[in-house]
């Protein structure tokens, strides 16, 4: 009886760190995400003032060409 006590303790305490690794796991690969999502999301921003600085070059030209 003392001997299966021990094993179970021994397991929940295998379990329980088994479940603290993971979570540390998912904590780093969410942080590792987010950072990312807003690396793209400023590279986004970054791309369409470049879009809309060519539109405005675009614009001034036919108006160039036209006078």
């Amino acid at each position: 009886m003392n001997l299966k006590r021990f094993v179970l303790q021994h397991l929940a305490h295998l379990a329980f760190g088994a479940a603290a690794i993971v979570i540390v796991v998912l904590g780093g690969s969410l942080y590792a995400a987010a950072v990312e999502s807003k690396d793209s999301t400023r590279r986004v921003a970054h791309t369409l003032e470049i879009i809309q600085g060519i539109h405005g070059v675009n614009e001034q030209l036919g108006r160039a060409e036209s006078a």
